[in-house]
Order: structure tokens, then C-alpha cells, then sequence
């Protein structure tokens, strides 16, 4: 507006439609519903990680659907199912049983991963923005020897 000669009002008009239009999502209400839904799945992850510190959990299963747009990294840890807690450090490289899932060249981590996301902080933010997947801690009896000895050989 400032190099068309568009007026204040105009402006205030424009942002307004672009804030909160009616006839498909408008960017306040793609972000809230992105909020919204990270913070219920980030609050399910925290107890998941207080659980898994207070019983001693070393194991969890990746759990819950894959949808289209799941990303390559959540599609490949549901493959896995059952991950050990000293895989932590590799999935935050992408590295997922031998499978690379593409990395975002400015973080260096999975696409899609929020940023605040470490190796111990995987439980809560797991596969990222949207992410409906939990990591969700087992006792080492339910997981399969097969599983187990992956991760054996592995270390």
C-alpha cells in the first residue's frame, strides 16, 4: 500500500480479510488450529516423559495413524513401532533403522521438527508442527525380542 498509494483503511481492510476470511481459513485461524493442536499433543508428550522418567521406562512405541500428510520421518519410526531411548541421539539425525529421512538444511533435523526438538526432548515434540503421533513409553517386556536385539547389535 505504502508504494501503490493504498490508503490506511485499505491496509487495515486487507489484513483484516487476510487475518480472519470467511470463505476459507484465514491465516489466524490456520495458525490457531496449528497452536492448538501442538499444545494438546505437546502436553500428552510431557506426561508421557514424566512417566517414562518416574517408572524408568526405556522404551516406547511410536504410536497412533499415519495420514497423507504424514512426514517421512513419523511414516518411518510407525515402521519401526518400537524405539529404545539410546536411538534418540540418531532419529534426531534422521537416521531411522538404516532409512535417511530428509533434513531441513537450516536446522540439520528431520523436516518439519520444531525447533526447540533434542534428543531429550523428543518424547514431547516428535515428529514436529502437527505431528498427532506419541512416543509412548512401554515396559521392556511388551517389546519384541526382534526389536530388542536391533537395538542390541546396534550399541
Amino acid at each position: 500500500n505504502i508504494s501503490t498509494g493504498g490508503s490506511y483503511a485499505q491496509l487495515t481492510e486487507q489484513l483484516r480479510d487476510a487475518l480472519t476470511k470467511t470463505d476459507s481459513p484465514g491465516i489466524l485461524d490456520k495458525y490457531m488450529k496449528q497452536v492448538t493442536k501442538d499444545s494438546i499433543n505437546q502436553y500428552a508428550g510431557t506426561l508421557n516423559a514424566i512417566i517414562a522418567e518416574k517408572y524408568g521406562f526405556e522404551w516406547y512405541e511410536y504410536a497412533n495413524s499415519l495420514i497423507p500428510t504424514s512426514r517421512p520421518f513419523c511414516i518411518q519410526c510407525r515402521k519401526k513401532r518400537w524405539i529404545h531411548k539410546s536411538e534418540f541421539p540418531q532419529l534426531m539425525k534422521g537416521q531411522i533403522d538404516g532409512v535417511q529421512v530428509p533434513l531441513n538444511p537450516k536446522t540439520e533435523m528431520p523436516e518439519g521438527f520444531d525447533y526447540r526438538t533434542t534428543a531429550d526432548t523428543l518424547v514431547i515434540y516428535k515428529g514436529g508442527y502437527e505431528c498427532g503421533h506419541q512416543l509412548r513409553p512401554v515396559p521392556a517386556d511388551i517389546v519384541p525380542q526382534s526389536a530388542k536385539n536391533k537395538v542390541l547389535n546396534a550399541n
